[in-house]
């Protein structure tokens, strides 16, 4: 893990090396989980699907795909996929023709800088029951609030019903690029990590 130069706008620069590859999928290619892994560097630890009907969240343990519905979501409905772990993350989107990918893969490649970053998820409530009254696998929390938007993520959170603060969020790395004018901006982001919050977190 990169040692990140803490700034005085708080936020902390991330020196580190990094990699991408990137390349176009057909519709049947990107419908496939397997085809998707086949372009991984390794296993992945979580992946989050955007689909034209919702989001689904999976996990891996042990080499195996989880999902709380049996079985993987329909890829054929698939808007957006992000599969990742602590070094890497494989996005694939739909473009204009089929779709497309992109590879990054941090610890090799050039060097850069990054910025870390929370992106909170939907929901102030948490618990581990589907709305027929059915258990959610262990590991798994249903996150709720008064919007009436509902997530299902592979996190068993607890809370308390009287502090509503964010729960959980996903940890993104956002990386830096250069114009020809010597301007910073944010070229590319990824998802590191799914995570829960704590109320200390929640208030940095």
């Amino acid at each position: 893990m990169p040692k990140a130069i803490e700034k005085g706008n708080g936020l902390e620069l991330l020196p580190l090396k990094t990699s991408v590859k990137s390349g176009s999928l057909t519709p049947e290619q990107a419908s496939k989980l397997e085809t998707l892994l086949e372009k991984f560097d390794g296993q992945p630890e979580y992946a989050v699907f955007y689909l034209d009907y919702g989001i689904r969240f999976a996990k891996w343990e042990k080499g195996k795909s989880l999902q709380f519905h049996a079985g993987s979501p329909s890829l054929d409905y698939l808007q957006l996929a992000r599969i990742f772990n602590g070094q890497q993350e494989l996005k694939v989107w739909r473009a204009d023709k089929g779709f497309s990918y992109r590879l990054r893969i941090d610890e090799k490649g050039d060097e850069g800088h990054a910025i870390d970053a929370r992106q909170y998820l939907w929901g102030t409530r948490a618990e581990q029951k589907l709305d027929d009254g059915k258990d959610l696998p262990t590991g798994w929390s249903k996150l709720t609030e008064d919007r009436g938007v509902e997530v299902i993520v592979p996190l068993a959170i607890e809370h308390d019903e009287k502090d509503p603060r964010p729960l959980a969020c996903i940890h993104t790395r956002n990386y830096i690029e250069y114009l020809e004018n010597g301007q910073a901006s944010y070229g590319d982001c990824r998802f590191v990590s799914l995570e829960k919050l704590t109320k200390e977190a929640v208030k940095q």
